[in-house]
């Protein structure tokens, strides 16, 4: 071995291992993964790696080989396809041996199951092409060689093809793709691998142009569901109104007929009222008929007011806090001018309690994601809609007291 090396003038240290050195070398040299190396050298001992991975890893391969590690930058002219029947004279017994090697028998007689065996037989039939292409190139340059004189060199099928791949390597190269891939496969191979990346990055923006509209058809169709249950709960309200007045319009008739000699009758006095209509006309008539009455003290309570309990929907919760309903003054202004007092009663502040931890959650929506009262209030909404029956309003106030419930936001 030092002679070998004094003959070729290398001086290296290492003698032993020189090989080895240099492999791991050449390969950092073109930029192969440290962990490649490793495996190709066999230092790493990690059961994946030692068990069950090959020792030849693809990148280190390609490397030594002369390509780009990343593969896509092979190209051969005289890669032209082999017929079979050719093929079938090089080696002409492996595929017979092949198959005795997988199926344990050979004319009758066993024949041990050996994976070396059957992967040397593999590597064969894989390099009769490769022995048949470097044949015709090599008797080209060297035509003397006693190699020639086999009977495969001189068969009719070996010298058809050994013709239609002489013409393939004297002509010139024609098409564009061929110069291209031949004087610069790899920007061929990056072209490539561009466009499959385009074409994948507008089936990802397509599929999520897909999923946006879904989803606004989705908020939509939940809008659209709560608008018309506003508009039936409004309905529903006026509705009652009118039954209210009505009523209340028998009452004093009633009251009118049976007494014909007395005064005219109060149309407001709550005795001859329905509780509906004393209620409404007490919230239509504002703090400053109660001042009146008072002695026109315009810091009194009212004393008709008082949140509606028929309330089943975010949206109206909502409204009557911020702009009120059916004439009444909204909770927020209440709450400015009175504070605490205009919730005399138990039941009353209970109810208001329970009613502003939605309100309360509706405004942190509002700060947090900084979006319009209406995008929050739907938000809510649907949250209340997605829950498991009852969807009330109590249920709803109860798991977001409780921190057993969140707002999904998107």
């Amino acid at each position: 071995m030092d002679a070998a090396f004094s003959a070729c003038r290398v001086v290296v240290s290492a003698k032993t291992h020189a090989a080895r050195r240099a492999g791991a070398q050449f390969a950092e040299v073109g930029d192969a993964a440290a962990s490649h190396i490793a495996r190709a050298g066999g230092w790493n001992v990690s059961v994946m790696e030692s068990a069950y991975l090959t020792n030849i890893p693809l990148e280190v391969s390609r490397v030594h080989a002369g390509f780009d590690k990343g593969g896509g930058g092979f190209f051969l002219r005289r890669d032209v396809a082999v017929p079979e029947e050719l093929l079938e004279k090089v080696f002409p017994w492996a595929q017979k041996w092949l198959s005795a090697v997988e199926e344990g028998t050979l004319d009758g007689h066993h024949v041990e199951k050996n994976i070396a065996a059957r992967g040397f037989l593999c590597l064969l039939l894989r390099l009769r092409a490769v022995v048949v292409q470097d044949a015709v190139a090599l008797r080209r340059q060297h035509p003397h060689w006693y190699l020639w004189k086999h009977t495969i060199f001189s068969s009719a099928e070996f010298l058809a093809y050994e013709k239609q791949l002489n013409v393939t390597l004297d002509a010139p190269d024609t098409s564009t793709r061929d110069r291209l891939q031949n004087a610069l496969p790899l920007i061929a191979e990056r072209m490539d691998a561009v466009v499959g990346s385009l074409q994948q990055h507008v089936d990802l923006r397509v599929q999520a142009l897909q999923s946006t509209v879904e989803t606004l058809v989705t908020n939509f169709a939940a809008t659209q569901h709560l608008y018309f249950q506003q508009v039936q709960l409004q309905q529903q309200a006026l509705l009652e109104l009118q039954k209210s007045a009505s009523r209340a319009a028998l009452s004093i008739l009633a009251a009118s007929s049976a007494s014909p000699s007395t005064a005219p009758v109060d149309s407001t006095a709550p005795l001859l009222q329905p509780p509906e209509a004393s209620r409404a006309l007490a919230l239509l008539s504002g703090p400053s008929a109660n001042a009146r009455e008072r002695g026109g003290d315009s810091e009194e309570v009212p004393a008709g007011f008082e949140q509606d309990r028929t309330i089943s929907s975010c949206v109206d919760l909502w409204r009557e806090y911020k702009e009120g309903i059916g004439g009444a003054p909204s909770v927020e202004d209440m709450d400015k001018k009175w504070n605490a007092r205009w919730r005399r009663l138990d039941k009353d502040r209970v109810h208001y309690k329970r009613r502003m931890i939605i309100i309360n959650r509706i405004k942190a929506v509002i700060a947090s994601e900084k979006v319009s009262a209406e995008r929050a209030v739907f938000l809510v909404e649907r949250a209340r809609l997605a829950l498991s029956t009852p969807r009330s309003l109590d249920k709803l106030s109860k798991m977001l007291r409780d921190e057993t419930f969140e707002v999904a936001l998107s």
